[in-house]
């Protein structure tokens, strides 16, 4: 499966900023018994460049026909998202006393920027979703784990997250 997206913001302030406007991908799965493995890339572009790699693994586990029940199924993930970024760090012309009052004497700047891109682990993430259909319609809920991991160089304060999700679709016969 390939994929195209555009980005677009309503009432950023001038503050916010984001480098990424647009992004193309592709995906891929295929099941092995009751484990389905999943790959996806994706390139970030706009005013920067990123590209992001998530393999994910899966567990299907369902039971048919349970009462009223039709399906119910927990498919369990782990995630891994890779990716590069640009980091620019700031760093010192001078280090020592004197070479930064020579640099203040003279009007000459303190300090430089370098940026160089990273690659490495930027989330791991654990799934835990349930669905049960009944009928044509199918409730699902489901508990998402966040681990975030800074790359090196970056200056950014991260903390794991949960979220729970539901949803209620209903499915249309032709």
């Amino acid at each position: 499966m390939a994929e195209y997206s555009r980005y677009m913001y309503s009432k950023l302030s001038k503050d916010e900023y984001i480098a990424y406007k647009n992004n193309v991908g592709v995906s891929n799965f295929f099941d092995v018994g009751l484990v389905t493995f999943r790959f996806d890339y994706q390139f970030y572009f706009g005013d920067k460049v990123a590209h992001r790699i998530n393999p994910s693994v899966m567990l299907n586990l369902q039971k048919i026909k349970w009462g009223k029940i039709d399906r119910i199924a927990f498919y369990p993930a782990f995630s891994l998202l890779f990716g590069s970024e640009q980091i620019t760090e700031t760093l010192p012309y001078a280090r020592m006393l004197i070479g930064i009052t020579y640099r203040v004497r003279n009007g000459l700047p303190l300090y430089y920027d370098v940026t160089n891109t990273q690659f490495g682990v930027l989330n791991y993430s654990f799934t835990a979703p349930v669905a049960i259909t009944i009928n044509r319609w199918t409730l699902i809920v489901s508990y998402t784990y966040n681990i975030p991991k800074a790359l090196p160089g970056e200056t950014i304060n991260l903390i794991d997250t949960g979220y729970l999700s539901a949803s209620i679709a209903r499915r249309i016969k032709f």
